[in-house]
C-alpha cells in the first residue's frame, strides 16, 4: 500500500507541496449497511470525525458541502441518486421512487417522502382491515395486525413502506439520543459536584444503551430491506 512519487523539485517547494492534501482512493463497500452503521458509530462516539469517514471514501468533505450548497442554489434541475439521508434531505425537493414496476413522483423533500409514505402504509392498513400498533421507546412496531396475522399477509409494498417508515423514526430517535448523550457527557466533564457526576453517569449510561438498542434495530431492518429488495 506504499509507493514512490518522484518530485525533482521537492526540496525547494517542499512548502508548497507539504500543503497539498492527498487523499487516496476509497475502499470499496463489504456490507454497506454494516459498513456505513459502523462509521455513524464511529463518529457518534468520538472516534473519528466526518471528514476522516469522508476521507476513507476517497472524498473530501469540503467538496462534498459545497456541492450541496451548489445543487441548492442552482436553479435548474438535477437528477441525482444518493444513498446518503442528509445530503438527501438538505438538496432534495422531489423524491422519485421507482420500486415494482412504477414510477412514483413524491412533490415535497425526503422529510415530505416520509410522511407521505406513512400515510400510505396507514391507509393501506385501514383498508385491509389492520390496525396501527403503537411504538416502543426505540421506534420498533408489533408487527401483528387486528385479526392476529403477520406482517406476511401484507404485500411486498407495504412491508417495504412500513420498513422505510420506521427505519425513518429510528434515525430520528437516534439523533434525540445521541444528542441527549452528548449534553450528558459534555456536563459531566464539567460537574464539580459527586452527586451530580453520579447523575450524569447514570444518564449518559442510560443514553448510550438505549442509543445502542435503537442502533442494533436499525440495522436489522436495513438487513431486512436488503433482503426484500433482492426477493
Amino acid at each position: 500500500l506504499s509507493s514512490a512519487v518522484r518530485i525533482p523539485d521537492y526540496f525547494a517547494n517542499r512548502r508548497a507541496y507539504r500543503r497539498i492534501l492527498w487523499r487516496p482512493d476509497g475502499w470499496p463497500w463489504v456490507d454497506p449497511v454494516k459498513d456505513q452503521l459502523a462509521q455513524q458509530m464511529a463518529v457518534r462516539n468520538g472516534f473519528k470525525s466526518r471528514a476522516q469517514v469522508v476521507a476513507e471514501m476517497g472524498e473530501d468533505v469540503e467538496t462534498v458541502d459545497a456541492l450541496a450548497k451548489a445543487l441548492v442554489a442552482y436553479r435548474g434541475t438535477v437528477i441525482f441518486t444518493s444513498h446518503d439521508r442528509a445530503f438527501v434531505s438538505a438538496v432534495a425537493t422531489n423524491v422519485v421512487e421507482v420500486r415494482g414496476g412504477r414510477v412514483v413522483n413524491y412533490l415535497g423533500d425526503y422529510a415530505a417522502y416520509l410522511a407521505a409514505l406513512n400515510r400510505e402504509i396507514d391507509a393501506e392498513d385501514e383498508a385491509a382491515g389492520r390496525s396501527t400498533p403503537p411504538r416502543g421507546a426505540d421506534g420498533r412496531r408489533a408487527t401483528a395486525d387486528a385479526r392476529g396475522g403477520s406482517q406476511g399477509t401484507k404485500s411486498a409494498a407495504g412491508r417495504e413502506r412500513e420498513l422505510r417508515r420506521e427505519i425513518g423514526t429510528l434515525e430520528r430517535t437516534i439523533a434525540k439520543l445521541d444528542a441527549e448523550r452528548r449534553k450528558h457527557n459534555d456536563g459531566l466533564l464539567a460537574a464539580t459536584d459527586p452527586a451530580e457526576a453520579v447523575r450524569l453517569h447514570e444518564a449518559v449510561t442510560k443514553a448510550a444503551a438505549e442509543l445502542a438498542t435503537a442502533e442494533d434495530r436499525w440495522l436489522a431492518l436495513n438487513e431486512d430491506l436488503a433482503r426484500l429488495d433482492a426477493d
